[in-house]
């Protein structure tokens, strides 16, 4: 329906066929759907002409295959004709009336084939570009998300780790030395009296 309301729209431009933009194109035809001054005997035998080429045409095409696909009749006709020998001598207008005139191949080929060529080239661009980058930007997203956790387990949770192990080390080196003994403490606060005399008397001889 699209392609059939395009050209009616543009019928009525009249630049497209080189003809005066101005001048009216369809109007033009209306003189024909007046009312004309004439008998009724006129009227009818202008009818006459297509009515009797119509049932001329009709009675030939019923005879025709009459004679060529009915079967005898005793009384009337017997089958003188035979299909396989018309086909073959009238191949070429046989092929194109078996055809219809080769109008589907037409319009395969004119309106079919490109509307599907042109679906699945736009299928193809949906595919491989629109749907590309969405997928490579979810791709990304992911990669950078894994690095992201990647750091924050390695770096700033191993920082944190190494801190934690460090002054757990340091701390169960203190509890090493906390023996609960009278005498330890006393040897270790004289170790730090000898320790802090000896840097005070090293400081004033500096």
């Amino acid at each position: 329906l699209l392609l059939l309301a395009v050209p009616t729209v543009l019928v009525g431009w009249t630049f497209w066929f080189g003809l005066p933009i101005a001048e009216p194109v369809l109007e033009q035809m209306l003189v024909y759907g007046e009312p004309i001054d004439t008998s009724a005997i006129d009227l009818g035998s202008a009818h006459l002409l297509a009515m009797g080429a119509s049932i001329l045409i009709a009675t030939v095409g019923i005879g025709l295959g009459a004679l060529y696909y009915a079967p005898p009749l005793p009384y009337f006709f017997k089958r003188r004709f035979n299909p396989r020998e018309a086909a073959e001598r009238f191949g070429g207008l046989y092929t194109f009336l078996v055809h219809k005139w080769y109008f589907d191949e037409l319009y395969d080929a004119v309106f079919v084939r490109p509307t599907l060529a042109l679906a699945r080239g736009l299928a193809a661009f949906d595919k491989y570009v629109i749907d590309g980058v969405v997928n490579g930007s979810a791709s990304l997203t992911v990669i950078q998300s894994k690095l992201s956790g990647l750091f924050d387990m390695r770096g700033v949770d191993g920082l944190v780790n190494l801190t934690a192990r460090f002054l757990y080390g340091v701390g169960d080196w203190g509890r090493t030395i906390q023996t609960g003994r009278l005498r330890n403490y006393v040897m270790f606060l004289a170790v730090a009296l000898v320790g802090l005399f000896a840097g005070v008397f090293a400081w004033v001889r500096g």
